[in-house]
């Protein structure tokens, strides 16, 4: 059976089709996400109509060439858009990267700091979160003000809206998706009402969260309707794909960077827990250093080049091509050069420990991957309660950590841990694979060997 899957993300929308009988990806294809409405503002808004388009477009184009079973859905989180029960109109997708909750208000103070300081500390620790400005209850709050309710309204995030809009249907939506609002309580499993009354938005009729394997809608596709299922959260659906499992930790490095440690429970603490599947949930930082850190270094040899050498044609994808070879097979520690990758916190990193002989490429290289592995085993030792035994293993992914060998070995000596590269590259497919295994076939996402054969990845 094909089942497509579409991941809904910041800056593509993309697609595959996922041969269940082969357990393998067919024919990928991408298009850019539809652009702000004011790209220079703060405010982070776009249509959903011209959203939900572009995701027909490519379910049409796979319906054309493939008899699709379904559809599965792998959605950017925290944004929101708001649905008027009277009239019927949808309004913009507001999403995670609005930043009206940080303008500073004629105090000075942001909506951050206010709320951070207004909301009980008990009402976010249900949750799971440390509010940040990305999660949706900020900018929602932020719009309520701005522009009061005078009858009730629907919210939906970003999965299941676009359901809604392709299918004119009102459908549920997954923990995984309802968890990154800041308004979905853990401990209760419910959308959280106390802090809901407290912000006061008691006019918004919250969607059913549920985590079914049913089909919550059809696509009227030319060909026929195509089942479409419950919408997973993208970081969740990811690292299902790294195929972690209990006790497993795991570590993404690209972009950005995340250290996260799969529960067969719940635990709260100072880190997010965020909901997983099947009772499981995932306990986590983010924005550890990562290749946003790394193209800091990168620059500044580019510059050195540019600046000394004249070297104006080489690029950055060469650069690393020799650095990795340069590295390769590198097993010696740095002889006591350190570099602290802390570039973006207040404080600014440092290079230290430098003498007449180690201040070498090798060495700094050296030392700027085993500055990465120990800042993430530093954090992964705070995912752990008491309770916890020691974690089974240690999962990584990533297009920064799967193209240095150097890197994934300093990770393994901090860990002391068996380190293993998730199968294939692209997790978010590979999990909604795997999801859609489980609603059709009822496949175990856990416990037992690995039914697939994942040599092939």
């Amino acid at each position: 059976m094909y089942i497509l899957g579409i991941d809904v993300g910041s800056s593509f929308l993309k697609s595959s089709i996922l041969d269940l009988e082969g357990f393998c990806i067919r024919d990928t294809h991408s298009t850019p996400t539809p652009a702000f409405l004011e790209p220079a503002s703060e405010r982070k808004e776009i249509p959903m109509k011209t959203l939900a388009d572009a995701v027909a477009r490519l379910i049409d184009r796979a319906a054309e060439a493939f008899p699709l079973g379904g559809i599965v859905f792998s959605v950017q989180m925290h944004g929101f858009v708001l649905f008027d029960q009277e009239d019927g109109s949808t309004g913009n997708y507001v999403s995670w990267q609005d930043m009206r909750g940080m303008v500073p208000d004629e105090t000075g103070e942001t909506l951050l700091e206010r709320l951070r300081r207004q909301i009980p500390a008990h009402l976010l620790a249900e949750n799971g979160i440390n509010l940040k400005q990305n999660h949706s209850l900020l900018p929602l709050y932020h719009y309520l003000n701005e522009t009061p309710l005078s009858h009730p309204v629907q919210l939906a995030m970003l999965g299941d809206g676009l359901t809604r809009i392709l299918t004119g249907q009102r459908v549920p939506i997954h923990p995984t998706v309802a968890a990154s609002s800041g308004l979905y309580s853990l401990k209760k499993q419910a959308w959280n009402s106390e802090l809901i009354a407290f912000l006061g938005m008691q006019q918004i009729d919250f969607p059913p969260v549920v985590e079914e394997k049913g089909p919550v809608a059809f696509y009227p596709s030319k060909k026929g309707d195509i089942p479409i299922y419950t919408a997973l959260g993208d970081h969740q659906a990811a690292v299902l794909g790294t195929y972690a499992s209990d006790g497993d930790m795991f570590i993404n490095i690209g972009t950005g960077g995340q250290v996260g440690y799969v529960d067969d429970g719940i635990a709260f603490g100072n880190f997010e827990t965020r909901p997983f599947f099947q009772g499981r949930t995932i306990r986590a930082f983010t924005q550890l250093p990562s290749g946003r850190s790394l193209n800091v270094l990168m620059r500044f040899i580019m510059d050195v080049g540019r600046e000394l050498f004249g070297c104006t044609e080489v690029g950055e994808r060469e650069i690393w091509r020799k650095v990795d070879a340069l590295t390769e097979d590198l097993e010696a520690g740095a002889d006591g050069l350190h570099m602290d990758f802390s570039f973006f916190d207040s404080d600014g990193g440092s290079i230290s420990g430098i003498s007449g002989e180690n201040f070498t490429t090798q060495n700094l290289f050296y030392s700027v991957y085993d500055s990465m592995a120990a800042a993430y085993y530093r954090q992964s030792k705070l995912l752990l309660t008491p309770v916890d035994s020691a974690p089974a293993g240690v999962v990584c992914t990533g297009g920064v950590v799967r193209k240095n060998p150097l890197l994934l070995r300093c990770i393994e000596r901090q860990f002391n841990l068996p380190c293993r590269l998730a199968p294939c590259s692209d997790d978010t497919m590979i999990g909604l694979m795997r999801y859609a295994l489980w609603c059709r076939d009822s496949e175990p996402l856990f416990g037992g060997a690995v039914a697939r054969n994942l040599s092939t990845w």
